[in-house]
């Protein structure tokens, strides 16, 4: 014990303050900037003004949009997916979940109209989302990204066909929205159904095989417990997706000499408007410093002050 040093700092003696450190960060002229906006960001702003224009075929009539364009090359559909908003998505199956327990509190016997409804709206939430993942991975397989198989295993790992049905989160969407909806359209879940069964639906007949049986005892919590699955598949999926598009971007800012990369004409046309339009957002996030240069040395008519070193009182 008598080896142990105790090192307490002397309690009146310490390093004091620099101008530096007095700064605010806050009244720095680069603090603010009036255009922030990254490559990432302006590549999907693109695909999303793009996703509101109407395409038109030969006949002059309405045939989608303009946004399959920006769907087809890696770098901005890497953009795309690392830009999936998942608070949206929370949000917006609490909302709904949050007007189903009002509704439950309400009607403590029977089920009213309203109450199935609301049970109807978590389910078309769930189908959504399930057809987002298979939309998602679809475009991956189109531009044969490598993050197609961490989709592809994602979308598996919880609906094997050697899984009892039921147990699936994706069956037992089915199966809760085959009894909650008897107005449902049995072709919308047809887009699930594939060659290889990724969604454990190899043809049609399985999906009539699903009963419609409703669970009598929690079904708010059998969805809620549904939607964790689908919401941990998009996370993952944004996250891999955004480190994919910066190792794609830094592959890209590479000069030509060490590596070459082929983008599609279209897309390597507005790439480069991206990079001049670049020298324009940092004059403009200039803007601010040469404003405050202006007042205070021609409107005030004042003079920088030479620099001080430091000093203790």
């Amino acid at each position: 014990m008598s080896n142990i040093i105790i090192r307490q700092p002397h309690p009146l003696r310490r390093n004091g303050s620099t101008r530096i450190t007095r700064l605010l960060a806050a009244l720095a002229p680069d603090h603010f900037q009036l255009d922030d906006r990254s490559m990432q960001d302006l590549l999907v702003a693109a695909h999303r003004y793009a996703a509101l224009l109407s395409w038109f075929d030969f006949s002059d009539r309405p045939d989608g949009d303009w946004a399959c364009f920006w769907e087809t090359e890696t770098l901005t559909y890497l953009a795309v997916l690392s830009a999936i908003d998942l608070n949206q998505l929370r949000k917006e199956y609490d909302e709904a979940d949050y007007a189903l327990g009002v509704l439950l509190e309400s009607y403590e016997e029977g089920e009213s109209q309203q109450e199935t409804q609301a049970y109807r709206n978590l389910a078309e939430i769930l189908y959504r989302m399930a057809k987002g993942l298979e939309g998602h991975y679809r475009k991956l397989v189109a531009i044969r990204h490598p993050l197609q198989h961490l989709l592809l295993g994602l979308i598996r790992r919880a609906n094997e066909r050697d899984i009892e049905e039921l147990a699936s989160p994706f069956f037992q969407l089915i199966s809760l929205h085959k009894a909650m909806d008897d107005q449902l359209n049995p072709e919308l879940y047809r887009y699930f159904v594939t060659d290889d069964a990724r969604w454990g639906l190899a043809d049609w007949a399985d999906y009539g095989r699903i009963m419609a049986e409703a669970p009598a005892d929690y079904p708010r919590e059998q969805l809620r417990g549904i939607f964790v699955k689908f919401y941990n598949a998009y996370v993952v999926l944004k996250n891999r997706a955004q480190r994919a598009f910066d190792e794609e971007l830094a592959r890209m800012e590479k000069p030509e000499n060490e590596e070459y990369r082929i983008v599609q004409p279209h897309i390597s046309l507005f790439i480069a408007f991206l990079r001049l339009f670049r020298h324009a957002q940092d004059s403009l996030n200039e803007l601010v410093k040469r404003q405050l240069d202006f007042y205070y040395e021609q409107v005030l008519a004042l003079h920088r002050a030479p620099a001080q070193p430091d000093s203790v009182f």
